[in-house]
């Protein structure tokens, strides 16, 4: 259990990294718009929307992860929420708010 418990944790932590990276490149874009640089816009666009790949590949593996919790925790994959994950394993609790604080960011952004 702890392996895969170790997993989830890394696999939380890459998104983390990755969504503070577009937080990053959300605001470098307001400066860009500010200066109408579209070529510097489409590059970080498309950087933008790389990361967004690798984070949706990492969110496909999660579905995986929780798969496996699924049991556990008497839900479907799909039904697992972070929040449930950190009720039943505590030690998931700082990088719980890790990751809503980089999303909350974002969403302000």
């Amino acid at each position: 259990m702890s392996e895969v418990l170790n997993k989830f944790t890394e696999n939380l932590q890459k998104q983390i990294e990755l969504y503070q990276t577009i937080k990053e490149l959300e605001k470098a874009k307001q400066g860009v718009l500010v200066h109408n640089n579209i070529q510097e816009l489409d590059i970080i666009t498309a950087q933008e929307e790389e990361i967004l790949f690798q984070i949706s590949k990492l969110e496909a593996d999660r579905l995986h992860w929780a798969q496996f919790f699924s049991q556990e925790l008497g839900k479907s994959a799909e039904e697992i929420t972070l929040a449930d994950m950190v009720h039943r394993f505590p030690g998931l609790k700082d990088i719980s708010r890790e990751l809503e604080q980089v999303i909350s960011e974002l969403r302000e952004l």
